[in-house]
Formats: C-alpha cells, structure tokens, sequence
C-alpha cells in the first residue's frame, strides 16, 4: 500500500514538473494576426463593422482563447471560423484573446 502511495505521488509530481507553462500574450503577433485573418469581419479593433459578425473588442481573453480553440477542435461549428482558427497555435491563440480584450 504504501509503495503504490508512493509511486503514485511520484508519477503525479513528475507530470507537474513536465506541465507546460501557458503561453504568454504577444502583442506584436496577435497584431499581425488580426491584420491578416480577423479584421476585415470583426475590425482592427475588435468593433465589427457589420452586425452580421460580432464585435470582440473587450471580451473577457479566457473567453475568446477558448472559442478559437473550440472552433479549431470542432466543438464549436462555425465553418469560416473553423477555416480562420485552423492554423492559430495555442499561443497565437492566447494572444488574441489578450489583444481583443485590451
């Protein structure tokens, strides 16, 4: 009993020490991303232009890091946004989620 406490604590401190850290916001990064895929439907700024496309400027981070990652995965459908999210990494992510909430 005692051995399998003991392992068992040590495969749990070892997936720790290996966990990553999450990504850090790159302000310059998320810039040229939002340049190139998200502005011409939801503006440079996060303020949609059309109603048809909603507005992302001051959304909570969190928010916007997990719907990117919801689109990318399939869990949320959405066709264009599964096209857009398609080739965002989770840091590229991460920073957009930073960038659109200011």
């Amino acid at each position: 009993m005692k051995r399998t406490l003991l392992l068992a604590a040590v495969v749990g401190l070892s997936a720790l020490a290996n966990a990553q850290a999450p990504a850090k916001p790159d302000p310059a990064k998320a810039k040229e991303i939002v340049t190139q895929i998200c502005a011409a439907c939801h503006g440079a700024d996060g303020t949609s232009p059309t109603s048809a496309n909603p507005s992302l400027a001051g959304m909570p981070a969190d928010y916007i890091t997990t719907q990117l990652a919801h689109f990318k995965t399939g869990i949320r459908q959405n066709a264009i946004m599964q096209g857009m999210s398609s080739t965002l990494s989770d840091a590229d992510m991460v920073s957009l989620g930073a960038y659109f909430a200011g």
